[in-house]
């Protein structure tokens, strides 16, 4: 199933959904950064973000896709 994000707001919820953040995520980019570099929420050895097609969001929001690079 390709999903097309497009929107900042789009973007938080499918990373949220695919990687199932826990239920206090705020959606926003505070919180997305909080969640992803304090994984104590997801135990695991490693851990794996691939982004594919990451340009529909650059082109449409480009000004938000440069604040959620990390």
């Amino acid at each position: 199933m390709v999903k097309k994000i497009n929107s900042k707001e789009t973007f938080l919820k499918q990373a949220a959904e695919a990687m199932e953040f826990p239920q206090y995520f705020g959606n926003n980019w505070d919180a997305f950064d909080e969640c992803i570099t304090d994984l104590r929420w997801c135990q695991a050895q490693r851990y794996v973000i691939f982004y594919d097609h990451a340009d529909i969001f650059a082109q449409a929001e480009p000004s938000q896709y440069q604040i959620g690079i990390f």
